[in-house]
């Protein structure tokens, strides 16, 4: 992240010649966080952070460090203490969609949904299109069965950039979520032919048997565990289709596998609702 370093020295309010060649603490430490951000020394870079603000607290260049600060503190999970950096941040300049969306973020770590949506919500006030704010807030309205309000997000995402895999997957969802399945099975399938990810290969198997469509589900839970043959929710799905088919003890060894790979609890008592629960 040298360009820290080259905002830091352009926002200088040092103006004479001997000045503008000096070393100053306060460079050390940006030099350092710079240093330490880009190797992932979230404890290091930190520390170097907050000793810059300490060293300078008026300088021109510390919303820069303010806004990163955030971030490494949320890294490190601290994220009570990435908000006070990003609200330090905003009481400066209110109108930041970056410190704006970074608070998002933070707040989702804290549960804080609703305090997250609104800093997305004045984010996409400020700028209508801001990609990482559309994808995240239809990813909250999705998640909160606001269907309407998550694919208008995903549509705009998706009108803005026509490749962002993330739209076509958030407005496969939302259709699938409405029953529309036919639909949210294409847009997956336009997602595979750029990139093959599990979540996808989910997706689609899990689409297809809703759809009823057992045949072409057989076909792609094979591919997919060909290709991760130790995601557990990928077996989970085996199991339904086994059991679908009354093909009992095979439903069973492939639920013992979708255990072994960890499968989510929540997720097997969605799809398996009969099922105590208990591995």
């Amino acid at each position: 992240m040298n360009i820290i370093t080259s905002l830091m020295v352009a926002l200088s309010t040092c103006t004479t010649v001997s000045d503008s060649v000096a070393v100053t603490p306060y460079m050390q430490y940006v030099d350092s966080a710079d240093y330490y951000i880009s190797r992932s020394r979230w404890v290091d870079a930190e520390r170097s952070l907050v000793a810059a603000l300490r060293s300078e607290p008026a300088n021109q260049g510390n919303l820069l460090l303010l806004s990163n600060l955030g971030t490494v503190r949320t890294q490190l999970g601290n994220y009570t203490g990435a908000i006070e950096a990003f609200d330090i941040g905003l009481s400066r300049a209110p109108r930041s969609t970056v410190l704006l969306i970074n608070r998002a973020l933070a707040q989702i770590g804290l549960n804080n949904i609703d305090g997250a949506l609104n800093d997305l919500s004045f984010a996409l006030q400020c700028d209508s299109e801001l990609p990482r704010a559309l994808e995240t807030r239809g990813l909250i309205y999705l998640n909160r069965r606001d269907f309407e309000a998550a694919l208008a997000d995903f549509t705009l995402l998706h009108e803005i950039n026509p490749d962002n895999t993330a739209a076509l997957a958030g407005i496969a969802q939302c259709q699938a979520a409405q029953g529309n399945y036919k639909e949210a099975i294409s847009h997956i399938r336009e997602i595979m032919k750029r990139e093959s990810d599990e979540f996808y290969h989910f997706l689609l198997t899990l689409y297809l048997i809703e759809n009823n469509q057992p045949l072409d589900a057989t076909d792609a839970i094979r591919n997919a565990l060909t290709q991760f043959p130790q995601s557990g929710r990928l077996y989970l799905l085996r199991a339904v289709l086994h059991k679908q088919n009354y093909q009992l003890s095979e439903a069973e060894a492939a639920l013992k596998l979708a255990h072994k790979y960890n499968v989510d609890p929540e997720l097997e008592q969605q799809l398996m609702p009969t099922r105590s629960g208990s591995h």
